[in-house]
């Protein structure tokens, strides 16, 4: 795991809600083939932006965990994390924490920057590094038959 990542067993809070769909937002298809892959047998909806992420969007397809890549290519960074990790994704994270207090979300990264833990627990989401995807993906798995 990337330095300072969480534990793959605090990527997700408990309970996890009714059931749903998968909602990854990322701007890479290969991401959204992945889950899917990984998380077989549940229903995976990939929106590509931020933007695409409307209210009407979240009521439609009510996600039960939603995976939001941290590098959208419509979001920017002009402050460091720390003094600032309340914009672009993390924005959006905290965005649907308000609207959905107990739906999961994962923030998903390449893990480039070691603050990124600590800006997503900031924004009330998990964080999981793309390098351990396999891992973290097979522990989300486990834990949505769980909650079955």
């Amino acid at each position: 795991m990337c330095a300072g990542s969480a534990d793959p067993e605090d990527v997700i809070p408990q309970p996890i809600g009714s059931p749903g769909t998968v909602l990854v937002i990322d701007d890479e298809e290969s991401t959204g083939r992945m889950v899917r892959r990984h998380l077989r047998g549940w229903p995976v909806t990939q929106v590509f932006s931020i933007g695409a992420v409307t209210e009407e969007l979240v009521a439609r397809v009510a996600p039960l965990l939603v995976l939001l890549d941290l590098n959208l290519g419509d979001t920017s960074y002009p402050d460091p994390l720390r003094a600032n990790p309340f914009q672009g994704s993390f924005a959006l994270a905290r965005r649907l924490r308000q609207q959905l207090p107990s739906l999961p979300i994962v923030i998903f990264s390449a893990c480039s920057n070691p603050d990124n833990p600590f800006a997503a627990q900031l924004a009330g989401a998990g964080f999981l590094s793309k390098l351990d995807a396999a891992e973290g993906l097979g522990l989300l798995r486990r834990r949505l038959e769980e909650q079955r």
